[in-house]
C-alpha cells in the first residue's frame, strides 16, 4: 500500500501545494499534488502520470483547452485569439 497524506489548504493554490510539500517525508520517490479543481481524475490518468513521473522526474496532468482564449494588452484590448490547439489545462 502507497501512504497518503493530507494537507491544508491555503488561501491559493500555490499556498495549498505549499502546505503539500511540507508533508512530505524525506524518503519520499515521488510526490502527487492534486487540486479540487479538477476532481474527477480518473485512476488510470493517475496512474499515467506516475508512471511518467518516475520514468522522466516530473509529470502534469492536463486536458485540451475548450474556452476560447484572448489576449489583450494594458488596456484590456483584444490582441489576439490564442490557439487553442496548442494550449493544455493543467
Amino acid at each position: 500500500a502507497v501512504p497518503i497524506k493530507w494537507a491544508l489548504p491555503g488561501a491559493e493554490r500555490q499556498d495549498s501545494v505549499f502546505n503539500g510539500l511540507q508533508e512530505i517525508d524525506s524518503g519520499a520517490a515521488l510526490v502527487a499534488v492534486h487540486d479540487s479543481a479538477r476532481p474527477l481524475v480518473t485512476p488510470e490518468d493517475a496512474l499515467k502520470c506516475f508512471l511518467d513521473a518516475a520514468e522522466v522526474g516530473a509529470a502534469v496532468l492536463g486536458a485540451p483547452c475548450k474556452p476560447t482564449i484572448k489576449e489583450v494588452d494594458g488596456d484590456l484590448n483584444v490582441v489576439k485569439t490564442l490557439k487553442r490547439s496548442v494550449l493544455w489545462e493543467v
